[in-house]
């Protein structure tokens, strides 16, 4: 059943980009101040997602790789990615990378128009990306790695373990920062000082992006989506997203009927729901049903 966020991204422009658990998208353009609005206005569906602001990147439950341009409604298949697990967008350029099905980490190389392992020893379930020379990675056991483009290798980042890592705009002499999600649970940002800093004390997340230095938004274990802003009280806030109910894929031998019955709901109930049934009794496997709240 839905009304969990399971991902999110958020981009240097202030636009939030979340995906459900019954894989839909919801964006939340930069509201200047006001109170954010959520809605669904691209015919895509996904399990992770990241945005630049320019495009949005996506894989969807069958590992498919698209992309939409930020503001268009239709997502286009990523011609030659492989089926992937997790994806990355440059922070400061249109440069891709992603996670295969086989753990491995490919980047888009745009003067080739190809997609290439930097490094075939990289293996790992999440990824994050400035640019095309920049690139980290969690493995599987959480170890922090990042790609070194001198020696066209992986070095491993010792100091601590992740779920999530992204990269910030950062200041002083270095020009981007770090922000991760630990094992346990808590944010870290690596400092100009050259240490790990908690300063999103009070919040626990299991994926975050991180929009600036002192402002990250985060999916906790129950699917809520928190936004912390440091120096603001309070300093985390929760944002509700109107979710319309939840989807239900319908398996072999559903009947509307039954399904309605399954969930508490009439026939009626569904079919206001779902206009696309012109028949009621003509339902097929692999058909997905809104499920009303």
């Amino acid at each position: 059943m839905a009304n969990r966020v399971v991902h999110v991204a958020a981009n240097q422009n202030g636009d939030v980009w979340c995906v459900d658990d019954s894989e839909r998208i919801w964006v939340s353009p930069n509201p200047g101040g006001g109170a954010r609005t959520w809605s669904t206005p691209t015919d895509g569906f996904a399990v992770k997602i990241a945005i630049n602001n320019t495009y949005a990147f996506c894989v969807n439950h069958s590992n498919q790789v698209f992309v939409i341009p930020l503001g268009g409604t239709t997502w286009f298949p990523f011609i030659g990615a492989p089926l992937a697990t997790d994806v990355a967008i440059g922070t400061d350029s249109n440069d891709f990378a992603l996670v295969d099905v086989l753990s491995r980490i490919w980047r888009y190389n745009f003067s080739t128009s190809a997609w290439e392992e930097p490094d075939p020893r990289g293996i790992a379930v999440q990824v994050a990306l400035r640019d095309f020379d920049h690139l980290y990675c969690v493995n599987r056991v959480r170890e922090i790695f990042y790609f070194d483009t001198a020696k066209n290798l992986w070095q491993e980042a010792k100091e601590r373990k992740a779920q999530d890592i992204d990269f910030i705009p950062g200041g002083g002499i270095y020009p981007w920062e770090h922000w991760i999600v630990d094992e346990n649970g808590y944010f870290w940002r690596w400092t100009d000082a050259n240490k790990w800093q908690n300063p999103a004390t009070g919040g626990r997340g299991v994926q975050m992006v991180a929009v600036s230095k002192d402002h990250i938004w985060s999916v906790n274990n129950q699917g809520q989506l928190w936004e912390w802003v440091d120096g603001r009280s309070p300093a985390w806030i929760e944002h509700k997203i109107p979710f319309p109910g939840f989807y239900y894929t319908v398996v072999w031998g559903d009947t509307l009927t039954s399904i309605a019955k399954h969930f508490g709901k009439t026939v009626q109930d569904l079919l206001d729901a779902n206009p696309s049934i012109v028949n009621p009794d003509l339902i097929f496997p692999g058909q997905v049903i809104l499920i009303p709240a």
